[in-house]
């Protein structure tokens, strides 16, 4: 009997690719802090005021009408205070027009009109009185008379 060896390679090479899917859920919040300025623009009251007399040449015991005229503008004025403080030469006599919801005083101490409002919407306003020049004044006497 003869043996015979006959070599036979027996490795062999099996590649094997298994593909896996991974799936990772990764949440993102992102905040976002917004900052918005809003200008807003309040219109300030405005309130002019001027005065006039019936008279700009008065004599003994005369009687002179005085206006006073409000203008108000931009927005409604609140508390709003008139005085109006009388010279020594002129008696005051009596109020005329006053606007709704004016109120009116009179200080006879210090000889000093006064009016006064909560509220004066926009708009022009007239306030009036009277005062009569005293008897006593000499004439070219100066009378000066403002209001504010």
């Amino acid at each position: 009997m003869t043996l015979t060896f006959t070599p036979t390679s027996t490795n062999s090479f099996t590649s094997t690719n298994t593909p896996t899917n991974t799936y990772t859920f990764t949440p993102t919040f992102t905040a976002t802090s917004t900052f918005t300025m809003t200008f807003t623009n309040t219109p300030s009251p405005n309130v002019d005021i001027a005065k006039s007399a019936s008279e700009s040449v008065a004599k003994s015991g005369d009687i002179i009408t005085y206006t006073i005229t409000l203008n108000v503008t931009a927005a409604t004025a609140s508390n709003v205070q008139i005085t109006d403080p009388l010279p020594a030469d002129l008696i005051f006599v009596s109020f005329g027009n006053v606007p709704s919801r004016g109120v009116t005083t009179w200080n006879a101490a210090t000889k000093t009109l006064g009016w006064s409002f909560a509220t004066l919407p926009v708009g022009t306003y007239s306030l009036t009185y009277q005062a009569q020049v005293n008897s006593y004044v000499q004439q070219g006497v100066v009378l000066t008379n403002t209001a504010q």
